[in-house]
């Protein structure tokens, strides 16, 4: 079966976070949506890329989006992506998050105790910030704890 845009990407949204309630979907869609922004690619291509969300790692977003169609929140995920950034006003609940998990299922060696994660908060059942060490930011970890520029940018001086 052939999908539109926001059907996949209500797919990938009820795979990730089906289990919340609204806000906690929002904050899932929010961090594709911040991902999106810094990689400036269109939502759908980022999450089709390879180990972006890990409910893609063993199949494609097409086969997830006809298991997820029958999905007691499917209407309320279609209606979180049709409001700028899933909630009226537009309003930004997980700031310029660009990872989640959840620490009942998933211990992430680049989360919680990771030198390179930057915290922003819980939402759900899902623990929300940045990790400083993705190659989303240029960054890479030396392995020791330590995160630096993988190729430095030179800064106009002030």
């Amino acid at each position: 079966q052939k999908f539109n845009q926001q059907e996949l990407l209500a797919g990938l949204l009820l795979g990730e976070a089906g289990g919340e309630d609204r806000q906690g979907m929002v904050a899932v869609y929010q961090v594709l949506l911040n991902r999106a922004g810094l990689l400036q690619k269109h939502p759908l291509l980022v999450a089709k890329e390879s180990k972006q969300f890990s409910i893609l790692n063993n199949m494609s977003i097409e086969e997830l989006t006809q298991k997820m169609r029958s999905h007691e929140k499917w209407n309320l995920a279609m209606e979180i992506l049709e409001s700028p950034g899933g909630m009226p006003g537009g309003e930004r609940i997980v700031g310029d998050s660009t990872h989640y998990y959840n620490p009942q299922k998933a211990q992430p060696n680049w989360g919680e105790g990771s030198s390179c994660w930057v915290r922003f908060g819980e939402i759900g059942s899902h623990v929300f910030g940045k990790d400083m060490s993705s190659s989303m930011y240029g960054r890479v970890s030396d392995g020791k704890g330590r995160c630096y520029e993988d190729k430095p940018k030179t800064y106009p001086k002030k």
